[in-house]
């Protein structure tokens, strides 16, 4: 949990010693159960988005916007125990959360310019 100091043997200077990944991190439960929770909660963000694309009904942004927060709680306890690979997962969930978003305001946008709101001056 705390970084390691060592004497260096050439030195005798003290330096930072890394973190063995390979053995100790990746195999422990608590990384697989927290990194399958965060990649299922960027699962169900890009089902519930590909739902409202496909028109099968208007997906509320509140849910893309809980999932998206759920991902970032996830990564920060994952943060807590030391558990630094949690980056990407978050990173996929706002790019796909900020797409979704940039999709629905352009959509917006159209249906606005369809009804006349652009001769009124509105955009």
């Amino acid at each position: 949990m705390y970084p390691n100091f060592r004497k260096s043997p050439a030195t005798s200077r003290s330096y930072l010693s890394l973190p063995n990944f390979n053995n100790t991190m990746f195999r422990t439960p608590s990384f697989s159960f927290v990194s399958l929770l965060t990649w299922s909660l960027i699962a169900m963000q890009v089902f519930f988005i590909g739902l409202d694309l496909i028109g099968g009904g208007p997906v509320p942004l509140a849910t893309i916007a809980a999932l998206n927060a759920a991902a970032i709680v996830v990564f920060v306890l994952g943060f807590c125990f030391d558990i630094f690979i949690f980056l990407l997962p978050v990173i996929v969930s706002t790019l796909v959360t900020a797409w979704f978003l940039w999709y629905r305001i352009a959509e917006m946008v159209q249906l606005l310019k369809k009804a006349g709101a652009s001769s009124a001056g509105w955009i």
